[in-house]
């Protein structure tokens, strides 16, 4: 019943993103202009944020009211870093549609796990968006801890986002540009 439920939630924000996506198309990205969309994201301070045993010292240090100030700090920080993993999760789809039908070989391989990569951060990032912005608006006294939301769907939005820039680094490398203003981008 639970795998049911799930599934139809996820294929009810696929179809949703998909319509987005359609009704508010970009113009193409190349792998020239796609540098200049990306917002970097700082993985150390996310994985910080989700950190169990960072939220279990904060808890034994502080008293409740405080602690609940700044897990709901801690969530608007998260939130933002989210939002960033989104955009750039979007940027790369809109790359790789724009590529996919032109590109044969090694370049069509390492296109298609760029957008399987890119997908997975875009549903994880999107869902974990709503659940955040849900419990900052109907808890607005309460703040739980952010641990619970590394994993959302079964993806882990850490991993994702460390995969999505593997996958981004192995494009650039395949179409012989420079990669390191991608990372310093990214």
């Amino acid at each position: 019943m639970l795998y049911r439920t799930e599934f139809l939630r996820s294929t009810v924000l696929s179809i949703w993103y998909m319509m987005g996506v359609a009704l508010l198309r970009f113009p193409g990205r190349t792998v020239d202009d796609v540098v200049e969309f990306l917002r970097p994201v700082d993985l150390e301070q996310a994985e910080m944020l989700l950190d169990p045993g960072a939220d279990h010292e904060l808890k034994w240090k502080l008293d409740a009211e405080t602690l609940c100030e700044v897990r709901r700090k801690r969530m608007h920080v998260y939130l933002e870093l989210v939002r960033r993993m989104a955009h750039n999760a979007l940027v790369l789809v809109e790359l790789g549609n724009r590529e996919a039908d032109r590109r044969t070989g090694r370049e069509a391989e390492v296109i298609a796990i760029l957008q399987h990569e890119a997908v997975k951060v875009r549903v994880y990032s999107l869902l974990t968006i709503l659940r955040l912005r849900v419990l900052l608006a109907v808890r607005p006294m309460q703040a739980p801890s952010l641990t619970k939301f590394r994993m959302v769907m079964e993806v882990d939005g850490i991993s994702s986002y460390k995969e999505l820039r593997e996958a981004s680094t192995a494009v650039f490398e395949e179409f012989k540009r420079p990669v390191d203003k991608l990372i310093l981008s990214f």
